[in-house]
């Protein structure tokens, strides 16, 4: 030992450890040097030589060996002692059971050394292992309360702490404490909460299984889609179905299905437009959803209809479906629904990141790859679940007719629904085959946005437009204000008379911007509404005169504004007065006096606008 003074000038002294010593001979030194600490010698205080923690356990290891074999020894030397007694030989039982305590004390020396050791191993701090140099880093990680392991199938499974304690000690993380106050599997799971800690973990459509990072948050991806290997091959079934269903429309869905399994299968997520098939029931529409698009997608479904108009909040099972799939839903007649329904499709069709929210857990943005497809029936009521097809909305839309007869016809000829669906799967390899490696967009329907341009089919375009809000508001306005001469309105006036015409639900906008917008959509699809700027405010001419109310005579029409109005309502009047004639001939004589009661007191038309008011 060497004496050296410290700067307080008390006594310190140092000691080394001969490099060459193995590791018993070192920790030995190590223990002799706490002991002397632990007596203290006046205000000295002695410097713990320096050893590895490889070392101390090795040293351990050795001294505890050394203590059996005292034991041993001991227990050898006793029985020696014990057979010399009986032999009368007290010299040699005398040596034996001088042996036997010598053991006995070399046995107890070596496990007080032992103690000391393990005792001096929990006071020193924590050892610092990388992360990446332990035997769990990568196969388990930390969501909330909840771990996640990796299930050795391409997968990971939530399970909670004690059960992922039973991990990590099957991969050697020791619950025994080797400090004062923790263990190795203490340490791993705080190292797990604090930095392997993901913020989301589960399925995410369009991704295969693993970690990665999203606008600076770690996503653990538990699921992959279950992806169908494609074959070459010949696919004569699905060729059959798609051009009887689609006939001339058929390129449109090949374009479609080639942008959708893409990115999927190149692990490259991108977006994509809505499909719509509206046609007739049992045409073939759900087959495509649900035998085409969800399996070639990778097997998962989601139903989000119930979300996009606002129903639910919540819409985690989103996120683990490729396919978002819109069913023969019922027909959404309120407007606001609808147009619920139209922002949410714009966003599927556009948007990178969405809200993932699920039940008692924080809402985060993913990034989703999903392709969303709705069938409807092409009849005036179903077909209203289709939002108004706006300039806003009409490039993110596929809408195809599905035509009726072909699909029937050729379930019939396999043998039944059962033999067509197994027809399809079987061949579905192959058209995914030509899909992913044959097919190319033909140049004239190549965009640049969305990959490629969008359609309507024109049948069903104008079957939406009849169910538009400003038709509907036009249709109202019609009924409402039949005879209405030509006058300029305010859109304030407006909104008023239409408030209180007592209009049917979702008919009247809430909004006067949006009544506004309305009315000037409408005076693009009739000569009924005009609108100009006066002062830099709006007017709206309405003009809802029939042909009898504009005098209209033999076609021509009268000059005189006064004879007009005489001719007309004198003309209106025989027209009513001859329906009347009609209706009476066809009812029975006794209901006949009932009906011309109500006639006679029914008042005549009240217009909004009077003829006084008309201009000459």
């Amino acid at each position: 030992m060497n004496n050296i003074v410290t700067d307080k000038g008390t006594a310190k002294f140092w000691s080394s450890v001969d490099s060459t010593k193995d590791a018993k001979a070192k920790l030995i030194d190590v223990l002799i040097i706490i002991r002397l600490n632990r007596v203290g010698i006046g205000n000295t205080s002695l410097n713990v030589p320096e050893i590895t923690r490889e070392e101390l356990k090795e040293g351990v290891t050795k001294i505890e060996e050394d203590a059996k074999t005292a034991r041993r020894k001991a227990r050898y030397a006793k029985q020696v002692a014990e057979k010399m007694l009986c032999g009368k030989d007290k010299a040699k039982a005398d040596g034996a059971a001088a042996e036997a305590v010598k053991a006995e004390k070399e046995a107890k020396e070596a496990e007080a050394l032992v103690d000391d050791a393990k005792a001096y191993a929990k006071s020193l701090p924590p050892e610092i292992i990388p992360d990446g140099e332990t035997p769990w880093c990568g196969k388990i990680y930390a969501n909330g309360a909840n771990y996640y392991i990796d299930n050795g199938q391409g997968g990971w499974n939530a399970v909670n702490e004690t059960n992922a304690g039973r991990f990590l000690k099957e991969l050697g993380v020791s619950d025994r404490k080797d400090t004062e106050l923790t263990s190795p599997l203490d340490r791993t799971f705080t190292a797990l909460q604090k930095r392997h800690r993901v913020d989301y973990a589960g399925p995410l459509a369009g991704y295969r299984t693993g970690l990665i990072e999203y606008n600076g948050n770690k996503i653990l991806i538990t699921r992959g889609p279950k992806l169908i290997d494609p074959v070459k091959g010949d696919f004569p079934t699905i060729a059959e179905y798609l051009d009887g269903m689609l006939q001339e429309q058929r390129i449109y869905a090949d374009c479609w299905l080639h942008l959708a399994a893409t990115p999927i299968y190149n692990c490259k997520p991108a977006t994509g437009q809505v499909l719509v098939l509206a046609g007739a029931p049992d045409t073939g529409k759900s087959v495509f959803q649900k035998f085409l698009v969800t399996p070639m997608l990778g097997g998962r479904v989601a139903m989000p209809y119930q979300y996009m108009i606002g129903d639910t909040t919540f819409n985690e099972d989103w996120f683990s479906a490729e396919h978002l799939m819109i069913e023969d839903e019922g027909a959404g007649k309120d407007i606001n629904t609808r147009n619920l329904f139209a922002a949410k499709l714009k966003q599927i069709a556009v948007n990178e990141d969405h809200r993932n929210h699920g039940k008692g857990s924080k809402a985060l943005y993913l990034p989703p790859c999903w392709r969303a497809t709705v069938s409807v029936n092409d009849d005036p009521e179903h077909i209203r679940v289709l939002p108004p097809i706006d300039s806003s909305v009409k490039d993110k839309l596929i809408i195809l007719k599905v035509y009726d007869g072909a699909t029937v016809k050729l379930v019939e000829r396999l043998g039944g629904r059962a033999a067509f669906a197994a027809k399809i799967k079987e061949e579905l390899p192959a058209y995914l085959y030509w899909l992913l490696n044959k097919f190319q967009i033909p140049g004239e329907l190549k965009a640049t946005r969305l990959s490629m341009k969008a359609f309507q089919h024109p049948d069903i375009l104008e079957a939406i437009e009849e169910t538009s809000p400003q038709r509907l508001l036009l249709q109202h306005m019609e009924c409402e204000w039949v005879g209405v001469y030509h006058k300029d309105l305010p859109l304030t006036t407006i909104a008023k008379i239409l408030e209180e015409s007592d209009p049917p639900n979702g008919v009247l906008p809430k909004s006067p911007t949006t009544l506004g917008r309305y009315l000037t959509d409408i005076s693009k699809m009739t000569d009924k509404v005009s609108k100009r700027t006066l002062k830099g405010s709006p007017l709206y001419t309405v003009d809802f005169r029939t042909a009898v109310d504009l005098g209209y005579h033999n076609g021509k029409v009268k000059k005189s504004h006064d004879k007009q109005r005489e001719s007309a309502k004198a003309a209106r009047q025989e027209e009513e007065e001859w329906e009347y004639s009609k209706v009476l001939e066809m009812l029975k004589p006794e209901d006949r006096a009932a009906i011309r009661k109500a006639h006679c007191e029914k008042p005549r038309v009240t217009y909004l606008i009077t003829p006084a008011e008309m201009p000459a």
